[in-house]
């Protein structure tokens, strides 16, 4: 009986995940979530738009921002059983402002880096460049759109997706063999995301993705790879209304 009273008694400890859960929470924030956006899209919840060719900016952003927010939403509720929260990904391991300032010294060499490889990749492999217009960077017709794209630029690119891929290194880091296998299998996954933008693009973006990905490794903080890639989407969507007109 007092043994049974102990049991009761005694605070419930966290739980640690098993590897088939880490999975399918991997599985759920990534490709799950998007699935989820695409039964939105087709059941034709988000107006008259069934594709991404027929979307809006004002639709992508609304759309960006609601997969983001369920994926970081989920990842809370996952790590929740365990005792944590969006402390686990290293949010408090580094002063913010000191990694603010590193991520936007990194931002230039970061561009240029990304800019060569694309030219390079037109030059020497240009059956890589089998989508002539982005998709994305179509939609912006003037400074309404311009806006709407960079909202999602910042929130939905710079904070959403580098909480998911931070979310994922760890899992790897912890239960799947590592975080080098992590940075590996996450890298090309973020780099067929971009498919539609075109084959370059995917290969520029997964590159992208892994240095991202070697910087939280290094900090062991997100916040210097939120900053990089919002400036970059931020760059990205600003050249194309201002140098390409569109």
């Amino acid at each position: 009986m007092d043994r049974r009273r102990m049991q009761l008694s005694m605070p419930s400890m966290p739980m640690a995940p098993q590897r088939s859960r880490v999975i399918l929470e991997i599985l759920w924030v990534s490709l799950g979530v998007a699935l989820l956006m695409d039964l939105v899209l087709s059941r034709g919840w988000l107006g008259a738009a069934s594709s991404l060719a027929e979307m809006n900016a004002l639709q992508l952003m609304v759309l960006l921002l609601v997969q983001n927010l369920i994926a970081v939403g989920s990842i809370i509720v996952f790590l929740r059983p365990e005792g944590k929260g969006l402390s686990y990904l290293g949010f408090r391991r580094r002063p913010v402002m000191r990694e603010v300032a590193l991520g936007l010294a990194l931002f230039p060499p970061v561009l240029f880096g990304a800019l060569l490889l694309e030219t390079l990749l037109l030059h020497f492999l240009p059956a890589l460049h089998d989508v002539e217009v982005n998709p994305i960077l179509a939609m912006i017709q003037g400074p309404w759109d311009v806006a709407a794209l960079l909202v999602a630029s910042v929130l939905a690119g710079g904070v959403g997706e580098e909480a998911i891929r931070v979310f994922v290194l760890r899992r790897f880091e912890t239960h799947l063999g590592g975080m080098g296998v992590g940075l590996a299998v996450w890298s090309l996954a973020f780099g067929a995301m971009h498919l539609s933008q075109g084959m370059d693009k995917a290969l520029v973006v997964g590159l992208f993705g892994l240095v991202l990905g070697l910087l939280y490794a290094w900090r062991r903080s997100p916040i210097a790879a939120m900053v990089v890639h919002g400036a970059f989407n931020v760059a990205n969507t600003l050249a194309a209304y201002l140098l390409l007109g569109r």
